[in-house]
Parts: structure tokens; sequence; C-alpha cells
């Protein structure tokens, strides 16, 4: 019964990003504002190369892209 959703799963579906739909959004930001800053959280080596080699997958494979943004948020670590 569960292999009718096989497509669900397949490589190509999750090399892809989702298509634009009625919900897609901006968030338009206030000219000439300061957005909010907080602290840089400290890293370790081994999460700092985790990190890279993460963000690099993903942008090879289009599921983000370099943001011009002068915001970001932190980056959380959770154990397994």
């Amino acid at each position: 019964e569960y292999k009718d959703f096989g497509d669900i799963f397949s490589q190509e579906r999750i090399d892809a990003l989702p298509e634009h739909t009625k919900y897609d959004h901006r968030i338009d930001l206030i000219p000439r504002s300061t957005p909010p800053f907080g602290p840089i959280y400290p890293i370790s080596v081994k999460e700092r190369t985790a990190l890279r080699e993460f963000i690099s997958e993903m942008l090879r494979t289009g599921k983000i892209k370099r943001s011009t943004s002068w915001s970001s948020a932190p980056i959380l670590f959770v154990p397994k």
C-alpha cells in the first residue's frame, strides 16, 4: 500500500525545491532601518566543518542560495 507513494521519496524529488504556490511571500523591511544585533555563538572545528559541508551541498543542489540580506539566523547543533 505504501508503494503508491514511492515517487515522494525519489531522488529527483529530494534534490528539488517545491514548486512556487500562492502562499509564496516576501518580507519588506523598513528602509534605512538597522536589524537587531545578537551575539555570535562559538562553534567547534568539527561543527564548523560539518556546517561548511552542509551549506556547500545545499548550494550545489539548489536548495539554498546566497543571500544579500543583512539579517541572519543562528545555527544550532543538536546531538543525535
